[in-house]
């Protein structure tokens, strides 16, 4: 499974740990928009690693340092070295896997939206791609992200929890992630062009309006993930998103429940 700009290698003595890290482990391999792999190499421990629960960043001479319960990670210009903790180093049952599992996409996804360059704006929503069209649709929990993306066959969706929009030489391009959703919809596409972002809301009938930049601004950022609590990182991922909404077509969209989500938004366009 691709994950964007990253190139991904899993070490382990523990065969269960390989077993249900296949997912994303070492055939996960993609490019970053100049084709230019960003080297992880992730090795996984036995031992439990103390420090903060909540996701920590720390810049020193050697690099950047990520810290969170369980995971390690030091990223350099040239690439990243993670330790990942599995309590116990042994997988017991499906709950194991399942944390297990979550804890190693965490750790790429930190990383990736950290130190790739350029930085992914990441978002919290569900993405579509027809032909050479991508389209993003956010929105708050119950808005019908998960249902639109699943009225779409699997070789149309990007995702149906995590996207990244990363810029390219002609505007900016929608890429699915390996992060799984809560309902863990199947994705194939990988990739399409940004056409637009819609910010959903549920309605009695299916209307779309562009937003002004200002208005996108304020309604996409609830739907942007920001990983760290850094008054650098937070500021540089404000602007990114400034950019985005003077660049593509932010829409808001009322969606009925069988309603035909992508001729609305092409409608105002």
């Amino acid at each position: 499974m691709p994950v964007g700009p990253l190139c991904v290698e899993l070490r382990s003595a523990d065969s269960d740990v390989l077993h249900w890290a296949t997912g994303l482990r070492a055939g996960a391999r993609a490019t970053s928009p100049d084709h230019a792999d960003f080297p992880l190499t992730v090795t996984v421990t036995s031992k439990v690693l103390s420090g903060p629960t909540a996701p920590t960043l720390r810049v020193t001479k050697a690099g950047t340092e990520l810290a969170y319960h369980g995971l390690r990670a030091l990223v350099t210009p040239t690439g990243a070295t993670a330790l990942l903790s599995v309590a116990g180093a042994h997988v017991l049952g499906a709950a194991d896997v399942a944390r297990g599992q979550r804890r190693l996409a965490n750790l790429l996804r930190l990383v990736s939206e950290t130190v790739v360059t350029p930085t992914p704006i990441a978002l919290h929503g569900a993405g579509i791609a027809l032909g050479d069209r991508g389209y993003a649709f956010v929105g708050p929990r119950g808005a019908g992200k998960t249902t639109l993306s699943r009225r779409f066959d699997v070789s149309t969706r990007l995702g149906d929890d995590h996207l990244w929009v990363l810029p390219e030489r002609d505007g900016y391009r929608l890429w699915r992630t390996p992060f799984a959703g809560r309902e863990g919809t199947v994705s194939l596409a990988e990739s399409a062009p940004l056409r637009a972002i819609a910010v959903m809301a549920q309605g009695r009938a299916t209307s779309a309006r562009r937003l002004s930049a200002t208005d996108a601004f304020t309604r996409l950022l609830p739907a942007i993930v920001l990983p760290w609590a850094d008054a650098a990182f937070t500021a540089g991922a404000l602007d990114r998103i400034a950019t985005l909404v003077q660049s593509i077509p932010i829409v808001a969209l009322e969606l009925t429940l069988q309603g035909p989500a992508i001729a609305a938004v092409e409608s105002c366009l």
